[in-house]
């Protein structure tokens, strides 16, 4: 069930947020592909281009729509995704691969699905910014964790995105901000 779910996803989620997926078998591997895969590069990938910071905090931001989109549909993103799984088409748009599970099927009541969407998210914009790979490297993904990764010196990040940062992943699940409130807050901040 699980490698048909982003399929299913794909087909009636918004492609504006979402890619499509198919799976092909291929050398003897079953492999994952999507219908952009030639106009589309991995925010892993084009953070390596070392972007702008207005152009890094523009994608941020439509990174945070995204997530606010597939939180909006009660999808849980899962826990090992990853700036390889969030893409940027040939505009700059972002589009997340839909690795996850639809409400019905997690065993989680809506809140704790959309308290885990913001600490993928605040996880998110710790490695785009910081260009950095927490989920497999700093702290196992835990709703119960006590310390989230600390603020690095390099490169400098403001206060205000920091707070946001710390406050997506917070210890209490409960205090940890809606995406509706990230996104209003990004939406205020001068990115010029």
């Amino acid at each position: 069930m699980f490698m048909f779910t982003p399929t299913f996803m794909a087909r009636f989620l918004d492609r504006n947020y979402v890619l499509r997926v198919l799976w092909m078998f291929e050398e003897g591997k079953l492999k994952i592909v999507h219908d952009s895969m030639d106009t589309c590069q991995s925010i892993r990938e084009w953070r390596g281009s070392n972007p702008s910071l207005v152009m890094m905090l523009r994608v941020m931001l439509d990174v945070a729509r995204a997530i606010q989109y597939v939180d909006s549909m009660d999808v849980l993103l899962h826990n090992t995704s990853d700036l390889r799984d969030i893409f940027l088409d040939s505009e700059c748009h972002v589009k997340i691969l839909p690795w996850g599970s639809i409400l019905p099927m997690t065993r989680l009541s809506a809140e704790e699905v959309h308290q885990r969407n913001i600490f993928i998210l605040g996880c998110t914009f710790y490695e785009l910014y910081f260009n950095a790979e927490l989920y497999r490297n700093h702290f196992r993904f835990m709703d119960d964790m006590i310390h989230g990764p600390e603020r690095p010196s390099e490169p400098e990040i403001s206060d205000e995105l920091w707070q946001v940062i710390q406050r997506c992943y917070a210890a209490d699940p409960k205090s940890r901000p809606t995406i509706q409130e990230v996104v209003q807050e990004m939406e205020s901040w001068k990115i010029d």
